[in-house]
């Protein structure tokens, strides 16, 4: 363990994506494996919450894509020597989700305020099947933190159920020392397990491939319950995140296939899924399966509620797959595809997709890194298709595509071609980019305000809503032609000009950008002024009155303006 905890804190220290976070690098981490975040930026910045008066929530992550909720309490012991977290940070959650939950919006810190209502609208619109609670901290795990976290749970399930008559999950976790290394070794490498492992049972039916085979049998709850518990949750280093959520259901998730193991023994088979083990090599000996290293990429909730039961019947039988290969790059596929807990985003699908191919091509070309799927190497800051697609969307005024339904993007072929057209280049979606970082600019700068006028709390009230700097966003497609001064067939046409689209340009643009940012904003907010901004971003009515007023008063001060609009269309060219 000491040099497994040595290994991570140098990654931690050295890893230049995760250096810069200091203090915050090692929660930083953990959560952008747990819930799946690539775009280490992108969680920082949208989902941190940590600060004065922060009502003990460092994290608030809404992932309306996933219908799921995370709430975050997090804890670093810059020594990491210290024998337990203190229990108090995870009792405090209770007060993170009360004010989340239930306190009067007016109440509530500015820094919490948009989560809060965020997060009560998805619940009212049942648009969240899940809740997690979690505890991340650099130090071992302890029962009496399990005891505050569980009480966490309960009550979050209350509170919620004042909100919503839908049924929503509650989990909960304690992701300290061990876990946060578990997650970076599957982050790492995919089997953790490199013994030889004897796996009794009856199999028979091998299939084969170019670069895998398979054999199929029936394994007893008892065999997989010895295995849990000699490798515990190194035994799931190829889907560690399934393990680490399928535990701790404040309701218990995993009764009803306790209660069939105990109640129905014979039964278990037909009413279970069964497992899918990945192995390097297996061979079959005398009825025992023996396998060269070892990993459950499928199957994590059998096995915590199979581990859980006392006294287990050998009538409980469990059908299993396992399947050999040495290919890394084949393994992946394999992990990804075979997740049921992580289930494949929309965006992998679409990964190979001429459009996206070209995409980072022509990114790289300019000195970008285009992540098009999850797991991909990209070095530097990379582009993530998941916010590009989201930002590309609002920029052509499909708003509701880019709030509510961004996997149709990725899941519907016609979806798709509107938003990443064949008429599509890099230099345009660095043009978008350039945007969604202004406005990433803005919002620092009135948050680092001492004092801020009347008006600049507005706009910032206006941009602490996730949806707002989208809204904003198609606010600017909206008004494009008025912007450049000029008429277009389409707005794919529009992109940076060669001399401000490489990396090491690219600060030119968005400063231009900057500028159209610094007066659009403004006239959005006049316009909104006194409404509820939760119900403004996401209406496409309002965008659409909005955008024809911004015209209007755009048109009536251009003379004042027109040096910014100069800058701005200097960046720009036009593939007529």
């Amino acid at each position: 363990m000491k040099s497994d905890t040595e290994q991570l804190k140098r990654y931690l220290e050295n890893e230049p994506r995760l250096s810069v976070y200091g203090v915050d690098a090692h929660s930083i981490y953990c959560l952008s494996i747990y819930c799946e975040i690539d775009d280490l930026e992108a969680l920082r910045d949208r989902h941190f919450t940590d600060g004065p008066n922060d009502k003990s929530c460092d994290f608030c992550i809404i992932q309306p894509e996933f219908r799921t909720v995370t709430i975050v309490q997090a804890y670093y012991d810059s020594s990491w020597k210290k024998h337990a977290a203190p229990a108090k940070k995870a009792s405090d959650l209770s007060q993170a989700i009360s004010w989340l939950l239930v306190v009067p919006l007016g109440d509530l810190p500015e820094r919490l305020r948009p989560y809060a209502i965020d997060l009560r609208g998805h619940l009212a619109s049942k648009l969240i099947d899940s809740i997690q609670i979690l505890y991340v901290h650099n130090c071992p795990e302890r029962e009496n933190v399990e005891v505050e976290l569980n009480a966490v749970a309960r009550l979050t399930g209350e509170l919620v159920r004042k909100i919503t008559d839908h049924p929503v999950s509650v989990f909960w976790d304690e992701i300290g020392l061990a876990k946060t290394i578990d997650l970076h070794e599957s982050s790492t490498q995919v089997i953790s397990v490199r013994d030889l492992v004897e796996i009794e049972g009856e199999f028979g039916l091998v299939t084969e491939g170019e670069a895998w085979r398979s054999i199929q049998g029936v394994i007893s709850g008892e065999v997989l319950s010895r295995l849990h518990s000699k490798y515990g949750s190194k035994l799931f280093s190829a889907n560690v995140r399934e393990y680490l959520g399928s535990r701790n259901d404040y309701r218990n998730i995993n009764n009803g296939i306790k209660a069939t193991a105990v109640s129905e023994p014979g039964n278990f088979y037909p009413f279970n899924n069964g497992l899918t083990i990945l192995t390097k090599s297996f061979e079959l000996e005398e009825g025992r399966l023996v396998c060269h290293c070892l990993s459950v990429v499928n199957g994590a909730q059998t096995t915590g509620a199979i581990s859980d039961v006392d006294q287990l019947s050998p009538d409980v039988k469990i059908l299993c797959r396992i399947i050999e290969c040495d290919s890394d790059a084949l393994i992946a596929k394999i992990v990804k595809f075979n997740n049921t807990q992580n289930a494949v985003r929309a965006s992998d699908r679409k990964s190979n997709d001429p459009v996206q191919k070209r995409l980072e091509e022509e990114l790289k070309v300019l000195g970008f890194s285009y992540r098009r799927r999850r797991g991909q190497e990209a070095p530097g800051a990379a582009l993530h298709i998941d916010p590009v697609a989201q930002c590309l969307a609002s920029f052509h005024n499909f708003l509701n595509l880019a709030i509510r339904d961004r996997r149709e993007i990725f899941e519907d072929q016609n979806k798709h071609e509107m938003i990443f057209s064949q008429d599509i280049s890099a230099r345009h979606v660095l043009l978008v980019e350039a945007f969604n970082r202004a406005i990433a600019v803005r919002k620092a700068e009135l948050q680092s305000k001492k004092s801020r006028t009347p008006i600049e709390d507005d706009q910032l009230d206006f941009l602490v809503y996730t949806a707002g700097k989208q809204f904003l966003l198609a606010v600017i497609g909206g008004i494009l032609e008025q912007l450049i001064g000029q008429g277009l067939d389409s707005k794919f046409k529009a992109r940076l000009s060669e001399r401000v689209a490489s990396n090491s340009d690219f600060a030119k643009a968005v400063s231009a950008c900057l500028r159209i940012v610094s007066i659009v904003l403004p006239l959005v907010v006049q316009n909104t002024k006194g409404e509820n901004y939760y119900t403004v971003v996401r209406s496409e009515k309002r965008l659409e009155a909005v955008i024809s007023s911004v015209e209007s008063i755009l048109e009536a001060i251009s003379t004042t303006v027109a040096a910014d609009l100069d800058k701005f269309r200097d960046i720009l060219e036009f593939n007529q």
